[in-house]
């Protein structure tokens, strides 16, 4: 039987019963055949096949290079009898990758496998330790790490998603270890666990309390001292913002409070945080269920009376008004961060003078307010990945900034046809810690929108989210 094995996570390499045949393929060819072979359960029309990957060319174009680089494929995976044959070509518009009598061995199906294992609760704490340090020893890095198909914008928007659900699994899994070695009496490979964390994503407020938490709880009292005045400096220099109240608090129970009192307190909090996210609902129309404390909302066009039903219960219930910011996709509509943009202009107007000053980032989008904050060292670099980052930290600062004040819900209508940068902001702020004043929504018609239907698939696998439709 032959053997195929793909590492995916850190610079991809495809091995065919040992042999390394990935250093044989072209990056689009290499690109290709990974794509099929996760997405193996369904035909691939090779007419869509081609826009993914060639975006850039005429039709015709497009066509004769996708025939080309299935034709170099088979040569390098040996295609030359029926069972080694990788791709089924089915008629002359559709393919499938074909893996009946191989055995196949994909390191992020692995990967996410033992995730889910090492998490469940029913497990002993001993076995999932055990389970989930297997998980984190197969992710050597990103999905595709370094990889790049040129002039496949579609392609690398495909492997953005992915490689952002992947993250998001990978920094579960190491919060949940680190909690769970500190519930063992671990907490040194707590702390371990939680430095690699912050070493990959070190803007997480909520990271660096749990290290706080876990220096306390060894008795540690001047490295979480150290810990929390590292982390007021980061964030003050990369976002310009001050910590969380949360933050404040913890940082005055260990400075204040006797150490035997502190790290009672602190061991009980560590216990009593959910080691596992939120239960994925897709709720029926006329349930009450998503009406509680529901932070992201994804609504069907047809079920848009149900947002407005929940807008105004919040308003009912409010002592204070409830402010909508919207901002609104329209079909053949491609400004960059367009709909973000709308939902800052109504937002900014809320906010005083020095509130906006010390949001710092956003001004890139704003640069009729240049007199208001220098922003010449970040503008116009989208590319990098960090900017990226911090750009959508501020966003999500100023909406948190509001949501201090007012209960405040952010819409996005029609978001199949929102722009991308936008769109992955809606995705970015899904997976903030947001006060229950703050509800961020949602409404689509129709799945023509290939980037919509990631980030709404991202968001099931993830369960980070509910759904009504």
């Amino acid at each position: 039987m032959i053997e195929l094995k793909l590492t995916l996570l850190g610079q991809p390499k495809i091995h065919i019963d040992n042999k390394l045949v990935s250093s044989e393929m072209t990056t689009k060819g290499e690109a290709l055949f990974i794509y099929l072979v996760l997405n193996r359960v369904r035909t691939h029309s090779r007419e869509k096949l081609a826009e993914l990957f060639w975006s850039d060319c005429y039709q015709a174009n497009m066509r004769y290079n996708l025939r080309y680089t299935f034709w170099v494929l088979k040569k390098c995976l040996g295609s030359d009898n029926e069972e080694a044959d990788y791709i089924n070509m089915i008629g002359k518009d559709e393919c499938q990758f074909v893996f009946v009598g191989k055995r196949l061995w994909i390191d992020i199906e692995e990967f996410e496998m033992l995730a889910k294992k090492g998490m469940n609760p029913l497990m002993s704490e001993k076995d999932s330790i055990g389970t989930l340090e297997k998980a984190l020893n197969l992710y050597q890095g990103g999905f595709l790490d370094g990889f790049y198909a040129k002039a496949s914008t579609h392609f690398e928007d495909w492997v953005f998603f992915e490689r952002e659900r992947l993250q998001r699994i990978y920094f579960n899994l190491l919060l949940t270890l680190a909690r769970l070695h500190a519930a063992g009496g671990d907490t040194e490979r707590g702390i371990e666990c939680l430095k690699i964390l912050l070493a990959s994503n070190p803007l997480q407020e909520d990271v660096h309390r749990e290290l706080i938490k876990l220096y306390a709880l060894s008795g540690n009292r001047m490295k979480a001292i150290q810990q929390y005045e590292s982390c007021c400096k980061l964030l003050r220099r990369e976002l310009n913002i001050s910590p969380m109240n949360e933050t404040e608090e913890l940082y005055y129970e260990i400075t204040q409070k006797k150490q035997n009192e502190s790290r009672l307190t602190i061991k009980s909090a560590l216990n009593s945080e959910r080691l596992i996210d939120k239960k994925n609902r897709v709720c029926k129309p006329n349930s009450t269920e998503w009406t509680s404390n529901c932070e992201t909302l994804v609504i069907e066009e047809s079920y848009r009376l149900k947002l407005d039903e929940l807008i105004a219960s919040r308003k009912a219930h409010s002592d204070d008004t409830v402010l909508l910011l919207k901002g609104v996709g329209y079909q053949g509509g491609n400004i960059p961060f367009e709909g973000v943009r709308q939902i800052l202009d109504a937002a900014l107007l809320e906010l005083t003078d020095m509130e906006k000053i010390e949001v710092e980032d956003i001004w890139v989008l704003f640069p009729e307010f240049e007199s208001i904050k220098d922003a010449d060292r970040f503008e116009g670099h989208y590319s990098n990945s960090i900017q990226i980052t911090r750009l959508y930290y501020s966003i999500y600062n100023v909406l948190t900034k509001l949501a201090n004040k007012k209960c405040i819900t952010v819409l996005f209508d029609n978001i199949q046809w929102v722009d991308e940068e936008s769109l992955k902001a809606f995705y970015h702020l899904s997976h903030q810690d947001r006060k229950k004043c703050f509800l961020l929504a949602a409404i689509y018609s129709g799945t023509e929108s290939s980037s919509l239907n990631r980030v709404l698939d991202a968001l099931r696998k993830e369960r980070s989210c509910i759904f009504i439709e």
